[in-house]
């Protein structure tokens, strides 16, 4: 007893002088500059002893008297050390990291670093896309991420943006990606509740852009494998904003803007019109007096046939442009709250955001309020869970989707010069029934319907998700997640009597409201191990279920006493009612198992089986599999002393995935209920054959790429080459009119894109006040439509649709160009020959005629000086040819009554021997069948662009300032968006993906913010 005694003395001894040998260190952790770096890891080099900074940045910790080194470290910033010989007390300020590889991603259910990432995956941080004016995040994307094609489909704020992720895969299946906050997967379908003239919501404006931390886009098969049958177009996975432990942070930024058009039409003035319109008549009818053709022009006009020239050179040009469009204004306020202690964390913002739009009234209004909560129950219990409540009212022009004659951005350019916008009392010229004559085909006031029409749209949407995180095991854990997406859209139009469409009934009204609820749960095990340090093993698996339901009701009614009472109840007469309800429901389970050997050889294999109510009964379910590999080459002995390439990961992989973005009932034979079909009766009819035998579109790729890093990853970026090929395509296969159906949807067709992306990042100066980095990716698609059935090579119901064409292809006859001697537009017949009267044979494949361009991408170069960052932003597109309805009509140079193109004018014959581009104006186009004077080829036009898309200029309070203030963070400043664009484009905007004809345009917007912390 005594021995153990004096054993335990002793140690208690030895124990008692090791601890008075340790000592206390503390410091801050900073970026360059000089803003705090919470949660940063403070470790004493070659041991476990360390801890965390808290979010000031501060952090204390005991270390032994041996230690010596102390390693700092936090994502996204290369790591520090810190020799503890020379002080107890350290700041210590951390470079951002140069190498994409050292960041860390989400990818399916779970996250990983970069480096350990063998799929094909780009990641856009919420710091890249922060402050834009812009009302949907997916704008923001454009040109930042290779292969990811954005474009606007117009400029109305808030409206739908076209994202493809390496090209098109579907005909008749959505080609959008899968979009997932916080694990809830979104309802992305546009909204239109009042059919195809409603206005047309982005779905993705429920979010506030400021709201997000991070981007990834899974962009291959293998990526976006685990996701099954939604993620046949790539998902894109947005993490939204969380707290951190510490104090309470708080943020307010506002920002306040213009907007202007991009471009306005340079069309012909008053008089200029008149003898452009003389020449198409006289040229029309030879014989005819130059007094009776004058006569006839004036007259078509509503003006006196007996002006002299005198007269006509003192009539007015009315501008109908300038009036249509207008300069916007955006304000967008954001307030946020974060903070939290070791238990709980939270971050809570609110933003208000109104855009006034070039046209009025398409405005934008929404607000929201984000709440992001995380509490940790224990030390293995988590419970986390997100809210985001919107409402956005989005107010439309009567016209936004391209329907021209309704559109102001279309008919303000046409409507002849001369036609009065106003009285001289200020009441609009030309309203039904006043009995002013409104001269040419556009026979309406535009700008009166404008003020007299109105048509809106209201959606309160809540996105929220519920996680549990569980810790069954050391190394196996269960998350659990519930989502739901739930929207309430409401809109209203109103036809007002008082304009050419409602004066017939005396107004009209229509209302719709359309709920969709999407609940989502899935319910994931994760299990990770490592064998001696070097045999890194993860496996995944869970289930998951969606069930999606739609509803929807509409009403209108005509026949009002006064346009002020508008309400459905104040109709004389009811004139349709609505209504539908659709569900579906997806079941699905999957598994993923990763290894890597020393971080040198990487493997992973996915599956995933769905089951769908979209489909047949005979093809309800289907599996989707991936394999991906990688050799991080730099691990390698041979490489361990090579001081110019730091990193180099070759990788590959092969995935499957699905497309299920089709009509929940397109399988099913349906009956339709129909009124007044029979003696005035109601009658249920067929009105769809089924096909028990469809199946999934399956999407199947290949992907190749290389990550790299040079000199100290100063140069770093990567390089993909893939194949996609998209089978058992969706077509609807025509069959006997006799079966009273004229065809049968069927797994028909297959389409391939191929193509080649490359991103480089460059850390190119870096000093201790200057820094300038660039960040540049282009990418590289072909597409080609593949196969048809039976032997057919062209689509019967779309002769667009072409074996060995890409989609979007057009066919059409070839321009030869002007007859010099006469004036005549000259064509090319199906031979090659010239004829002057093309036919529907002659048409022939338009090379470079397809929806998306070939080649996109963008470059990005910030400058840092001190307290002040100038960051240019270039996005591009190359390599695709179309046409510009609007600009096709404003061609036509007196064929028919409204305005033209001054450019077009001074190109067009007007004598003998003339050598241009253009045919001489024509009543009528009379010289040309089929093609017209301006058809076929000749008014297509290259859309290549290159655009600054942003440029800004930020100002960083320095730090004794806001110490004055008692501020934690202060930034100004000022940024311009689509100020200078490049392009031989002859429309508003080369970035559309439709006809642009009557399409609102983009605008040019130069906006001033101020950013607080406190």
């Amino acid at each position: 007893m005594r021995k153990l005694l004096m054993i335990f003395l002793c140690l208690a001894l030895a124990s008692t002088q090791a601890w008075s040998q340790n000592r206390t260190v503390s410091g801050k952790v900073t970026d360059e500059k000089g803003n705090a770096i919470g949660n940063a890891s403070v470790l004493v080099r070659g041991t476990t002893i360390g801890t965390n900074t808290k979010e000031d940045g501060t952090f204390s910790l005991n270390v032994p008297a041996t230690a010596k080194v102390l390693v700092i470290s936090s994502v996204n910033f290369e790591n520090a050390e810190v020799n503890l010989s020379r002080g107890n007390t350290f700041n210590v300020s951390l470079k951002p990291a140069s190498s994409n590889l050292d960041e860390v991603v989400v990818v399916g259910y779970q996250v990983q670093k970069k480096r350990e990432v063998t799929a094909a995956i780009a990641k856009v941080s919420g710091e890249e896309i922060s402050n834009l004016p812009v009302q949907s995040f997916d704008r923001a994307l454009q040109g930042r991420a290779a292969g990811v094609a954005v474009q606007s489909n117009n400029g109305i704020p808030g409206g739908p943006v076209t994202v493809r992720i390496r090209g098109i895969g579907s005909l008749n299946a959505g080609n959008e990606p899968l979009y997932i906050v916080d694990g809830v997967q979104i309802n992305n379908n546009t909204v239109a509740l009042n059919g195809s003239t409603g206005t047309q919501t982005n779905p993705l404006n429920f979010l506030n852009p400021n709201d997000i931390e991070s981007i990834e886009i899974l962009k291959d098969a293998a990526a976006a494998a685990i996701y099954g049958a939604r993620a046949g177009n790539g998902v894109v996975l947005i993490t939204t904003k969380r707290g951190k432990a510490g104090k309470s942070n708080f943020t307010a930024n506002v920002q306040y803007g213009s907007m202007q058009p991009l471009k306005l039409f340079n069309v012909l003035n008053t008089q200029e019109y008149i003898q452009q319109r003389t020449i198409a008549l006289q040229n029309a009818n030879p014989t005819v007096a130059a007094s009776t053709i004058r006569s006839t022009v004036l007259g078509e006009m509503n003006l006196a046939s007996t002006l002299t020239d005198a007269d006509i050179a003192a009539l007015r040009t009315y501008d109908w442009q300038r009036e249509a469009f207008t300069n916007g204004q955006v304000l967008q306020v954001d307030l946020g709250m974060s903070g939290g202690n070791d238990k709980t964390t939270y971050y809570v913002s609110g933003s208000y955001n109104k855009t006034q739009s070039l046209v009025r009234p398409g405005d934008f209004e929404r607000t929201t309020l984000f709440t992001n909560l995380k509490h940790t129950v224990n030390k293995k219990l988590s419970l986390e869970t997100q809210i985001n409540l919107s409402t956005v009212r989005q107010a439309g022009t009567f016209s936004t989707d391209g329907s021209f004659l309704g559109s102001p951005a279309f008919s303000s350019s046409l409507i002849i010069p001369s036609n009065p916008i106003y009285n001289p009392d200020g009441s609009f010229y030309g309203i039904p029934g006043s009995g002013q004559p409104f001269a040419g085909i556009l026979n309406q006031n535009i700008i009166s319907n404008i003020a007299f029409n109105s048509n809106w749209q209201r959606t309160n949407q809540l996105v929220s998700s519920f996680k549990i995180n569980y810790e069954i095991l050391k190394g196996l854990r269960y998350t659990g997640t519930f989502g739901l997406d739930y929207r309430l859209g409401q809109s209203d139009r109103y036809t007002d009597p008082r304009t050419n469409d409602g004066v017939g009934v005396r107004g009209r009204s229509s209302i719709n409201s359309n709920w969709n609820t999407n609940f989502i749960t899935n319910h994931v095990l994760n299990y990770s191990t490592s064998i001696k340090d070097v045999h890194n093993i993860n496996v995944l698996a869970g289930t998951e279920y969606r069930n999606d339901q739609n509803e929807q009701i509409g009403l209108s009614g005509t026949g009002f006493a006064t346009p002020q009472f508008r309400t459905a109840n104040a109709a004389a007469t009811p004139e349709s009612i609505t209504g539908f309800w659709t569900a579906s429901r997806t079941f699905s389970t999957f598994a993923k198992l990763s290894y890597n050997f020393d971080g040198r050889y990487l493997f992973s294999a996915t599956i995933r089986r769905d089951g769908s109510s979209r489909f047949g009964a005979n093809n309800l379910y289907a599996s989707f599999p991936s394999f991906t590999a990688g050799w991080n080459i730099t691990k390698e002995r041979f490489m361990q002393n090579n001081s110019f390439i730091n990193s180099l990961v070759l990788r590959g992989s092969w995935g499957q995935t699905g497309n299920d973005q089709i009509d929940n009932f397109a399988s099913r034979g349906l009956y339709s209920g129909s009124a007044r079909i029979y003696n005035n009766g109601s009658a249920i009819t067929p009105s769809q054959l089924g096909n028990p035998d469809l199946r999934w579109e399956t999407r199947e790729e290949w992907n190749v790429g290389l990550d790299f890093g040079f000199w100290k990853n100063r140069i770093n970026g990567s390089i993909d080459v893939y194949d996609r090929r998209n089978k058992d395509l969706i077509i609807g296969r025509p069959i006997y009119s006799v079966t009273g159906f004229t065809g049968v949807n069927q797994n028909l067709g297959a389409i391939q894109n191929k193509g080649i992306e490359f991103a480089l990042n460059a850390d190119v100066i870096r000093t201790k006040d200057f820094r300038w980095q660039s960040r540049f990716n282009i990418a590289y698609v072909d597409n080609r439509f593949q196969k048809l059935y039976d032997t057919l090579k062209i689509l019967p119901s779309n002769n667009a649709i072409q074996i060995g064409a890409p989609i979007g292809a057009v066919f059409t006859q070839r321009y030869a160009g002007v007859n010099p001697a006469t004036g005549r537009p000259m064509w090319y017949d199906i031979n090659g020959n010239i004829t002057y009267q093309p036919l529907a044979a002659d048409r022939v494949l338009l090379k470079g005629s397809q929806i998306l361009p070939n080649y996109t991408g963008g470059w990005t170069n910030t400058f840092t000086y001190k307290n002040f960052e100038l960051e240019f932003f270039f996005q591009y597109e190359y390599g695709r040819i179309f046409s510009d309805g609007q600009v096709g009509f404003l061609s036509e140079i007196g064929g028919r009554s409204f305005n033209a193109l001054r450019e077009i004018v001074d190109a067009s014959w007007k004598k003998p021997g003339d050598m241009v581009p253009w045919a001489r104006p024509i009543n009528g186009n009379a010289e040309v069948r089929g093609a017209g004077r301006f058809g076929g080829d000749a008014n297509f036009r290259k859309m290549d662009y290159i655009r600054l898309k942003t440029v800004s200029l930020t100002y960083n309070f320095p730090a004794a300032t806001l110490t004055r203030l008692k501020l934690s963070s202060a930034q100004f400043y000022v940024q311009g968006v689509n100020l200078w664009t490049y392009a031989d484009w002859p429309g508003y905007d080369p970035e559309f993906t439709g006809t642009a004809t009557g399409t609102i345009p983009q605008s040019k917007n130069t906006t001033v913010g101020l950013r607080v912390g406190f």
